[in-house]
């Protein structure tokens, strides 16, 4: 039986705390050896951080009494960010770590700003963010694990020389989201905004390794086959071959179907014979690695490249089309050759990580 005035949940809570006092004691005063306990003891709760066990001793010694004191009419604690709070919040993060800091405030009749700093300086949590990652098959697993293990043994060991190439879009900041537009008046006052049906945007496509980068190719039209190939052929053949780049070279692509027609492989088995990895080429040159699927965390130009423009570029705010060109331009042109040394070294690293994982996605591992 619960005591009166108390529900079952609010019992089991106070139930809990009354075990930290005692647990304390009786593992003389390792707060470390509490919480290893408690694990074994409540299975299936979180296990409670030191800070919150500390908290509920010293509330015992100090006031003879786990449950909440000192609080005025409205029935909210004096002081906000009080180690009774701080106990409460963890609990409410623990149960339900996806919950806004405004519900939190709401659920737990603290205030906002006396909840964020209970969030970020008594219990040190971060708002991560939540991660999305394409779905891969056991299928899709092996081959990306074939392909680290074979890049390390084949290609690393003997040369680091490889062009890396992606392409990206980039959205033209600054439309009008109805849902954060608001007009407070007592009449409706016609306040309208205009914006285009389709947000503008371009297509940029940057090829890098460690003696430099191609681009930006800004590309107005859809790619194909044809136009694929005569950029390769026009403008990233000459300018690899002014860094002497290109013999002894690889040249990675991604599997997209305009890079996998025949007159690209033409020009690419041509400049760079065998040394191609793309998906497809193996199997119409004998030579070269297939590039495995789902895999931009392995590709330096989706795992550094376009994150590192965006925050960038979008600093800037640019307004027109225009403006974002240059800005992409004006970026590309400042990084500085050790950063990509250091990106193509990190590439090496990625491929270790696949391994130990199995061919598993490396990305929430990383950080």
């Amino acid at each position: 039986m619960n005591p009166p005035g108390h529900s079952p949940c609010e019992y089991e809570k106070v139930r809990k705390r009354l075990w930290f006092v005692e647990a304390y004691w009786y593992f003389q005063r390792s707060l470390a050896r509490v919480a290893e306990e408690f694990q074994k003891v409540f299975p299936n709760d979180a296990v409670p951080s030191r800070s919150v066990i500390q908290a509920n001793v010293s509330k015992f010694h100090e006031n003879g009494t786990v449950l909440n004191l000192n609080k005025g009419n409205s029935g909210r604690p004096t002081t906000s960010t009080s180690a009774d709070n701080v106990e409460r919040v963890e609990e409410f993060f623990s149960e339900d770590p996806r919950a806004s800091v405004r519900r939190a405030s709401q659920a737990l009749d603290i205030p906002k700003s006396s909840l964020h700093r209970i969030v970020k300086t008594k219990l040190n949590l971060y708002p991560y963010k939540i991660q999305v990652f394409q779905e891969l098959a056991d299928f899709d697993m092996e081959r990306r694990l074939e392909f680290a293990e074979l890049m390390i043994g084949r290609i690393l060991n003997r040369t680091r020389r490889i062009w890396f190439s992606d392409e990206a879009h980039f959205w033209l900041t600054g439309y009008v989201n109805k849902q954060n537009y608001r007009f407070w008046a007592r009449d409706n006052p016609r306040v309208f905004e205009t914006t285009s049906m389709k947000p503008q945007r371009i297509t940029v496509w940057c090829a890098i390794c460690e003696q430099g980068i191609f681009g930006p190719v800004f590309i107005d039209q859809n790619v194909n086959g044809e136009r694929y190939k005569q950029l390769l052929l026009e403008r990233f053949i000459p300018f690899a071959q002014g860094l002497n780049a290109v013999d002894l070279y690889w040249f990675m692509q991604d599997g997209a179907l305009p890079h996998r027609t025949n007159n690209v492989f033409q020009v690419l088995d041509e400049h760079f014979t065998g040394r191609v990895i793309g998906l497809g080429y193996p199997s119409k040159y004998g030579g070269g690695m297939d590039w495995p699927p789902y895999s931009p965390d392995l590709n330096p130009c989706d795992f550094f490249l376009w994150g590192y423009l965006k925050d960038k570029v979008y600093r800037g705010n640019p307004q027109t089309i225009d403006e974002l060109k240059e800005r992409i331009t004006t970026e590309i042109e400042a990084i500085e050759l050790s950063t990509l040394q250091n990106v193509i070294q990190g590439f090496e690293s990625r491929l270790h990580a696949v391994v130990e994982l199995d061919g598993a996605h490396i990305e929430p591992y990383l950080h």
